[in-house]
């Protein structure tokens, strides 16, 4: 029968034949054996079979930030320092030190990415009301034109001032100093650039900086003219709100 094994003399010798089909199915299952044992040992040592693939320890994570940090984030001449670390489930909330302020950083487990600012999507954000003082600041072109000159005097003396446009404190300070358009050469609009703002660890708006570094002054032309030495335009008196009131 064909599906015997035959016997046959040749010479005096036995020689017994095998059916082709049945030994290309046993050397085809000794290799998918063989592929099955190399990616379940390949999924071992990777870590993919428990789902821990490049996950980071606390101390790894805390040191990976901090290091970015100082490396691509703070002003030359100047460094961030790590304070604590926290596990979040998802993330690590790693709080920093830098320039007097304690500022929380996080970062995925896996080390791939860094985030600036977190939302926790199961808690629901409770908007505060603003109760600011309303300033009316209406100038005339000539004032206008002042202004801008003292502007130009502002920035040359290091004045930056950080923003974002859906902010009442920030409307309230940009209309004391004349308007979008004419505090432009030291408004950074943190909602457009956010790139500068988060280097510069802007966490409230506005944040007003001289030489890269934060002040609380009036927020009025004459706050800005005590605090540069620039020369005040002749616009009248301002009335401003709390020096170190933000949004955010």
């Amino acid at each position: 029968m064909a599906e015997e094994k035959k016997a046959e003399k040749n010479e005096g010798k036995i020689v017994i034949k095998l059916p082709k089909f049945n030994l290309w199915i046993l050397v085809s299952l000794v290799l998918a054996i063989t592929l099955v044992l190399s990616l379940i040992q390949g999924w071992s040592i990777t870590g993919k079979a428990t789902g821990t693939m490049g996950t980071l320890s606390a101390a790894q994570a805390g040191q990976k930030t901090i290091d970015y940090i100082n490396k691509n984030l703070v002003q030359p001449g100047t460094s961030a320092t790590f304070l604590s670390i926290k596990d979040l489930g998802n993330v690590y909330e790693v709080t920093s030190s830098y320039q007097g302020r304690e500022i929380p950083i996080y970062i995925s487990k896996d080390g791939s990415f860094l985030f600036l600012s977190a939302y926790n999507t199961s808690e629901t954000i409770e908007q505060e009301q603003e109760t600011q003082q309303q300033v009316t600041t209406s100038f005339s072109d000539e004032e206008l034109k002042e202004i801008g000159g003292f502007m130009e005097c502002l920035a040359d003396a290091g004045v930056k001032i950080y923003g974002a446009n859906w902010c009442g404190y920030t409307k309230q300070l940009v209309e004391n100093l004349g308007g979008f358009q004419v505090i432009s050469p030291i408004y950074i609009e943190c909602t457009e650039q956010s790139d500068i703002c988060n280097s510069e660890g802007i966490q409230g708006y506005p944040t007003i900086k001289i030489n890269g570094q934060q002040v609380n002054i009036e927020r009025t032309i004459s706050g800005f003219a005590k605090a540069t030495g620039c020369q005040a335009p002749n616009v009248g008196v301002q009335t401003s709100s709390n020096t170190d009131v933000t949004c955010g």
